[in-house]
């Protein structure tokens, strides 16, 4: 696909000057990159604090008071990223993305302003309410998606990601030696890298074909940690959806490597071997860790977790409740204390926000994962955005309940899934210009067959449109 052939022939428009549009342009990237370096440090700074704390909560974020730092590293990510959106939508990235989707993310917008003005009439309003994941801010930072969708971005926030997966997995495994081996423990110090290698180091693993040699190896070791993680936190749905990477790998390498957009690739009996012997050797290093966590998971295979408490939550909550929502402070009883959250997010994000919220969030950030999926004629084989399209169907599969914190949230994790579906956007986009500009080309053509057609009484009784439209067309 011939992304600049087509936007030669369909050439983005934007409302502002020439000059703006280009001082505008250029300031996204720095104001993406320090905004993702300052969320990364709020998190890294929240990470420390509870690895300090002594409190063993599973609910330790909710007891622990932040550490000084926290909150102005999160606000000036929080704002930069939100800039780099509205930059990205002046200069006209929005363009690039579905209509019905930007109308459902403007309806979303407009619907949780309300929530906000009603909720907040009646509770006093904090800085932490402005920030938490239910406050409005997630909801406008979600404007990422319009910075994903520009390919050329991509070289910075490749390099963000690797970095953050690499800082993930050495963080983790330095922590390991920390652990008591408790479940709550657990959480409570590798949590915070735990998710941040969720989001990143499959990344790296779906596009390693983009390298050769020893970078190639090098990027498997963060899904390592990953993998590491999810048996230390002794967590099942995880241990079922970190495996999904695997045929998606296999998947990636096949359709990239058929179009020649990869630089090498890896066998599958190549890839098991070399998977096989950095497992065997980080498994030697934290052998003791790894059989404790093994017999706590082997105790919770058959643990029902979920069944009471949605017993409870849906005989208190009414479908009106859910139709429209109770807004960002929405409670409910359980275990005869106001509780907040549900192990089920996709029912949470009805619970907050009502109906427009959840079609909002699916319209904007989950679809496009599986237009890029499902594309036929031409297939979308560009591994990136394959890989990006393959860590969204397994964030919207995590919101069926298969993950308790899973949920949209002002945090780095979020604001990488947000660019995700933007580089989904981008490649659907691209698609739609290539069967265009391929359309007009074979229209062309046969117009100049039919004006050179040598029977000339014949082109009266020959309709013009059904030589112009192509047979997949008709």
């Amino acid at each position: 696909m011939d992304a600049a052939h087509t936007r030669r022939i369909h050439p983005e428009k934007t409302s502002l000057s020439p000059v703006l549009g280009r001082l505008f342009g250029q300031a996204i990237n720095p104001m993406l990159v320090i905004g993702l370096a300052a969320a990364s440090v709020a998190l890294w700074l929240l990470a420390a604090k509870a690895i300090m704390t002594t409190i063993h909560s599973i609910h330790w974020q909710e007891k622990v008071k932040p550490p000084p730092g926290w909150r102005e590293a999160n606000l000036l990510g929080i704002g930069l990223v939100i800039g780099a959106g509205v930059l990205a939508i002046l200069v006209g990235d929005w363009r690039k993305v579905s209509r019905k989707a930007i109308l459902l993310y403007l309806i979303l917008l407009g619907w949780m302003a309300g929530h906000l003005l009603l909720t907040y009439s009646k509770y006093p309003f904090s800085g932490a309410a402005l920030v938490a994941h239910k406050g409005p801010l997630t909801w406008l930072t979600m404007a990422l998606v319009f910075v994903g969708v520009d390919r050329s971005r991509w070289i910075h926030i490749d390099r963000v990601i690797t970095i953050l997966a690499f800082a993930g997995a050495a963080s983790l495994f330095l922590t390991v030696p920390t652990l008591d081996g408790s479940r709550i423990g657990s959480l409570k110090n590798l949590g915070t890298f735990h998710q941040v290698l969720l989001w990143t180091s499959p990344w790296l693993l779906l596009t390693s074909g983009l390298h050769t040699g020893w970078k190639r190896v090098v990027r498997l070791l963060p899904f390592l940690a990953l993998l590491m993680g999810t048996l230390l936190l002794v967590s099942r749905s995880w241990s079922l959806l970190s495996f999904l990477y695997f045929p998606a790998f296999i998947m990636i390498n096949t359709q990239a490597g058929r179009a020649g957009l990869l630089k090498a690739r890896f066998s599958t009996g190549k890839f098991l071997f070399i998977f096989g012997a950095l497992t065997l050797i980080v498994v030697g290093i934290f052998i003791g860790h790894i059989l404790t966590a093994s017999e706590q998971l082997e105790d919770r295979l058959t643990e029902d977790t979920r069944s009471r408490q949605l017993v409870e939550f849906f005989s208190q909550v009414t479908a009106k409740d859910l139709l429209i929502g109770k807004g960002p402070e929405g409670r409910w009883l359980w275990r005869g204390e106001p509780y907040a959250n549900l192990d089920l997010p996709y029912v949470l994000i009805m619970f907050n926000g009502g109906v427009p919220a959840l079609f909002g969030y699916i319209a904007l950030v989950i679809f496009p994962a599986y237009g890029v999926l499902l594309a036929r004629r031409p297939r979308i084989t560009d591994p990136g955005t394959l890989a990006a399209a393959c860590l969204l169907g397994v964030w919207s599969l995590a919101l069926t309940g298969l993950s308790t914190f899973a949920m949209p949230s002002s945090s780095i994790n979020h604001f990488l899934l947000c660019l995700y579906a933007g580089r989904c956007y981008g490649a659907l986009h691209e698609r739609k210009l290539h069967i265009q500009a391929r359309r007009a080309d074979h229209q062309a053509h046969m117009r100049v067959l039919y004006q050179n057609r040598p029977d000339s009484a014949s082109r009266g009784r020959v309709s013009m449109n059904s030589i112009l439209t192509p047979k997949g067309s008709r």
